[in-house]
């Protein structure tokens, strides 16, 4: 008998062993490898490349005491957005928007965007660029989410 082929199966791998429709042998992961690989690395390219007043407002939030999360994955349905910042807790969405986010276009966008989240039961924050290095802004706007 091979040993090479021994080792192999006694550690329970075995080469083309995935069929389809399988169950993954990894603990509450779905089967697609591939999309959770694209996921992180979407996430984490997300997260390099976030704008100083993202990461003002992210300071901020933790500060007052949340739970935040960066680049947090969120499907629709239809489609998959990463929201800026997530507070699981209010269940808040907190979008931070830059000078483009005001033209007709991009605000036609920012709307469907938001509005898919809203049918999700999350709350939206948006927040400009200046808006989000103001601690005090925040506050009120978390505040006023707080008591609705």
């Amino acid at each position: 008998m091979n040993t090479k082929a021994k080792k192999s199966t006694s550690k329970g791998f075995k080469k083309n062993s995935a069929k389809a429709g399988s169950q993954c042998r990894r603990k509450n992961s779905c089967c697609n490898h591939a999309a959770d690989r694209w996921l992180r690395h979407r996430r984490a390219d997300l997260m390099a490349h976030a704008s100083d007043a993202e990461r003002a407002a992210y300071r901020v939030l933790c500060a007052l005491g949340y739970k935040v999360i960066r680049q947090h994955p969120i499907n629709t349905g239809r489609r998959l957005y990463f929201a800026d910042l997530y507070v699981p807790a209010l269940r808040a969405v907190v979008e931070i928007d830059g000078g483009y986010h005001f033209t007709s276009s991009q605000r036609r966008l920012d709307t469907n965007r938001s509005r898919g989240l809203w049918r999700l039961g999350y709350h939206v924050l948006r927040l400009s660029n200046h808006d989000a290095r103001d601690p005090n802004k925040i506050k009120s706007k978390i505040a006023f989410l707080g008591d609705s």
